[in-house]
């Protein structure tokens, strides 16, 4: 190198410093790309918010506005308000959340959760990021426990429960485990149960200890997959628990229980023969009107039938055999137990109707408290009979043909029977198997009366006319018709079958003001009527029409 060549170089220090610039820009680079990347990531909003209701001790049911470009839902909950330990939940009966609700099952009771919800979509990415809490839901108890719960029976695969029936509860849950399975859960409508196990074709363990309570627990309601859709919801605490041991007999329990023959005061039961039955041994047949079989009655039969006798006469009981040796001594389980309730005692009432044909009559009888108790069609040759309770009765002919007979009340002093209640005869059934014969009524024909009704001059349709007795203070229904009673003349009327005496008869319409016509029958025509407005009756003369206008 010679003198005249110059170098120009920078000092060590300004050359750092442009690298260090250097540096800084690619950093600055690197912090906006990431920045990017970070506030692409914040601008995710947080999952709609839901709406949380308590159904009771154990669930929660849940809505919310649909995500755009979800395709399931994933939910969290906790007990606390800051979402501390959640618990998520991505299925709910085996199948992803694919709806705007659902119902959160599993929950403790007596306790405040809160939700949350976030959408996937269908590549399974999360659309939304946690926040937007939904305000607290306290699970709670609608019912108080069960109580009572014993054992009845307790065979080597199945127990029979029962306990005191919680007013207003819609079901049951029975919780049962022993030392090897883990608790299992099965439900009933009602306070009575024989328990196989999942159901009735599974069974308990042969000489196994269980454990068992009950709670009461409402059973789905709606259909699921819809938003009215409620699983099982628990509502009560578990009853106290109850330790029992099934048994190990090696003859299982006769089967098919069944009751035939209910009288008064018997029953027939019979069974089926049992393997390993042998002779020498016998059946016991135990009953009892408890289903606690407490105060329970045996007998000891050979065959696999038996006439239980002697029992209260309409009352339920219950009945359960197994089989026992010569001395007594049980060799089998227990059937399930089998109700049988024995009749009550009846009676007969019968008589004779003469006049139209018996075809067209039918006899109702009556209690002394004017309830309908019985019905019986009347033969062609007039006779009837009714199976009632022994108590008093009064009995109605009622004519349903069309040929204008009237309908009458059976009555001793009467041949041709009276036409209100409180004129005719009561007629008692003493005892059961006794019969009480009603006096013979003749029908004759009544009296018929027809005509229009008009509203502004024009007939009007759709009119109910009632006729009722006017004998007594009493108002007996005696016949109700409505206009048109043909099918060619509007507003007309006919009511046929009008006793002798006096009647009521009632013009109603809905927006129309009633009108009441007191008429009079004698010689089995209509002779006088009136006007409820009127001061005196009117004649009516043979063949006269009575028409009737109405206003509003």
């Amino acid at each position: 190198m010679n003198d005249d060549t110059t170098m120009t170089t920078s000092p060590p220090t300004a050359r750092m410093s442009r690298i260090r610039r250097a540096w800084v820009a690619l950093a600055a680079v690197a912090v906006l790309i990431t920045g990017a990347s970070m506030a692409g990531d914040a601008l995710a909003a947080a999952g709609p918010k839901p709406t949380a209701k308590a159904l009771g001790a154990d669930v929660v049911k849940l809505s919310w506005t649909a995500r755009s470009g979800a395709a399931k839902y994933t939910v969290r909950y906790s007990t606390s308000s800051k979402m501390s330990s959640p618990t998520t939940v991505t299925k709910v009966d085996g199948k992803d959340i694919t709806t705007a609700f659902t119902n959160v099952s599993g929950l403790s009771a007596e306790k405040t959760y809160y939700f949350q919800v976030i959408g996937v979509n269908a590549a399974g990415k999360n659309l939304d990021t946690w926040g937007n809490t939904s305000s607290g839901a306290k699970t709670f108890y609608s019912y108080t426990a069960p109580t009572g719960l014993a054992a009845a029976n307790i065979a080597s695969t199945w127990v029979e429960l029962s306990w005191q029936n919680v007013s207003g509860a819609p079901g049951y849950r029975v919780r049962y485990y022993n030392r090897t399975d883990k608790a299992q859960f099965v439900w009933n409508q009602v306070e009575n149960f024989t328990l196989h196990g999942k159901n009735d074709s599974d069974k308990l363990r042969k000489n196994t200890q269980y454990w068992i309570s009950v709670a009461v627990q409402q059973p789905p309601i709606g259909t699921p997959g819809t938003s009215g859709y409620t699983p099982l919801v628990t509502m009560s605490k578990l009853s106290k628990e109850i330790t029992l041991t099934t048994s190990n007999y090696d003859i299982v329990a006769p089967g098919d229980l069944t009751v035939t023959q209910q009288k008064p005061t018997s029953v027939r039961v019979g069974w089926d023969k049992p393997s390993g039955f042998e002779s020498g041994m016998k059946y016991r047949v135990q009953y009892s009107t408890s289903s606690s079989m407490s105060g329970a009655k045996s007998v000891d039969v050979t065959d696999t039938n038996v006439t239980l006798t002697g029992l209260a006469e309409n009352t339920t009981y219950y009945v359960r055999v197994m089989v026992v040796d010569a001395e007594g001594v049980q060799k089998s389980d227990r059937s399930a137990f089998q109700i049988a309730k024995t009749r009550v005692p009846r009676g007969t009432v019968k008589g004779t109707v003469t006049g139209p044909n018996g075809r067209d009559v039918v006899a109702l009888v009556y209690n002394t408290g004017g309830e309908l108790v019985a019905e019986a069609d009347v033969a062609s040759n007039g006779s009837y009979s009714a199976s009632v309770r022994p108590g008093s009765y009064k009995v109605l002919l009622s004519y349903l043909g069309d040929d204008g007979y009237t309908s009458m009340w059976a009555s001793s002093s009467t041949a041709g029977g009276v036409p209100v209640s409180s004129q005719g005869s009561t007629y008692k059934v003493g005892s059961a198997g006794a019969t009480a014969t009603a006096s013979s009524v003749k029908l004759a024909k009544g009296a018929s009366l027809s005509g229009l009704v008009r509203y502004n001059g024009a007939g009007l349709n759709g009119v109910y006319l009632t006729s009722l007795t006017a004998h007594t203070s009493a108002r007996e229904t005696e016949a109700v018709t409505q206009t048109p009673s043909d099918s060619t003349t509007a507003g007309r009327y006919i009511i046929k079958g009008l006793p002798e005496g006096e009647h009521w008869l009632r013009f109603t319409r809905a927006g129309y003001k009633n009108v009441s016509v007191w008429v009079k029958v004698a010689g089995a025509r209509v002779t006088q009527y009136r006007v409820s407005t009127q001061a005196s009756p009117s004649n009516l003369a043979a063949g006269q029409t009575l028409n009737v206008n109405m206003s509003k």
